[in-house]
């Protein structure tokens, strides 16, 4: 029977099996390497891919961002020369993500909605307590959240449609539409 503390059956020679050298015995027998048994392989390889990874971000031109023109509209003919694609593949990338932003804006509004009436019932039906409150409370930061992304959705919706970046207090005080189209 094992003791406490130990895995295993007893060995012959009375040694504890969970000694080290038993170990290294064993690890050799099927032709395994100390380095496989304690993963200080497997922590280089990943420590050179971090590695690797960090020297790509590194490398990445920092002229890639969103260009603009005098007039302070988006300059497609810089930012296709920047990515290296055509001035047509820029604006069918900035049309699917308004697409994009459009229907996550959508999706966000509607969760939001739902999760604040599902916080208006939970307050009505719900009893006194304090998990109860902190249930009601999770629930309408949630709901509040979903809202609040739904609103930067549309923003950056009306960003690609307008093909400006406008700021905060323009989305707000403009006169067309701001609802994501």
């Amino acid at each position: 029977m094992a003791r406490k503390g130990q895995t295993g059956s007893p060995s012959q020679e009375g040694k504890d099996p969970n000694q080290a050298a038993g170990m290294f015995k064993r690890a050799f027998r099927w032709g395994v390497s100390p380095n496989a048994i304690f993963g200080t392989d497997e922590i280089r390889t990943n420590a050179r891919y971090i590695g690797d990874m960090w020297s790509d971000i590194q490398r990445v031109p920092p002229h890639r961002r969103r260009r603009l023109t005098p007039e302070g509209t988006y300059d497609i003919v810089a930012m296709a020369f920047d990515y290296g694609r055509s001035p047509d593949q820029i604006r069918m990338m900035m049309a699917n993500s308004r697409v994009i932003a459009a229907r996550a804006s959508r999706i966000y509004l509607v969760s939001g909605i739902l999760l604040l009436l599902y916080w208006a019932y939970r307050v009505m039906v719900s009893p006194v307590g304090l998990g109860n409150l902190f249930y009601v409370l999770l629930v309408l930061a949630m709901g509040v959240w979903f809202l609040v992304l739904s609103f930067f959705k549309a923003m950056e919706n009306w960003r690609l449609r307008t093909q400006r970046p406008g700021t905060f207090t323009e989305f707000l005080h403009t006169e067309d539409s701001w609802w994501p189209r």
